[in-house]
């Protein structure tokens, strides 16, 4: 004798399987703004206090801030907090890149750069057309999954009998 699974049953777990990868569907995407893409260009001279910046070291800077950021260090990602005229600028580090590749994160501690021990600066932008592009992406995959899986698996799961999907025999 064949079982089979109530309709209604089959549905309820379908929806709860769809709920789930819309809800990392919602979550890619809010990663993705929340992260975005960034693009950076070259600053002419030094930053404006408030400028989002990429300060690259020089290997005169690698040595003088080695106490303060650590061994290696290759970039400080942070914010322009103020010019002391020609010589030095103070940074609200967010991330230290080594040479290595590896990241720290910061919380905004701020440090005084001499202007010598940098190779320059770069401006940190948000690109809105490189995070929508991810976003997008991001979002017509998991719409993708969710059409497919549903195709690949019958549709509403309902036979046109309206017998429902059979279970495996009881003890078994």
């Amino acid at each position: 004798m064949t079982r089979f699974a109530a309709p209604s049953a089959v549905r309820a777990a379908r929806a709860a399987t769809t709920a789930r990868l819309v809800r990392a569907g919602v979550l890619a995407g809010a990663l993705g703004l929340s992260t975005g893409c960034y693009t950076t260009r070259p600053v002419l001279g030094l930053p404006d206090p408030g400028m989002p910046v990429v300060a690259a070291l020089n290997d005169r800077g690698r040595v003088a801030m080695a106490d303060s950021l650590g061994q290696n260090v290759d970039r400080v990602e942070g914010t322009a907090v103020a010019r002391q005229g020609d010589s030095s600028i103070v940074l609200a580090v967010d991330r230290v890149r080594f040479i290595t590749g590896n990241e720290t994160r910061w919380a905004g501690e701020q440090l005084t750069f001499r202007i010598s021990s940098l190779r320059g600066f770069e401006e940190r932008r948000f690109s809105r057309a490189r995070t929508g592009a991810l976003v997008g992406l991001t979002v017509g995959a998991i719409v993708a999954l969710v059409v497919t899986r549903q195709l690949v698996s019958g549709g509403s799961g309902i036979d046109r009998d309206g017998g429902g999907t059979p279970l495996p025999p009881a003890g078994s």
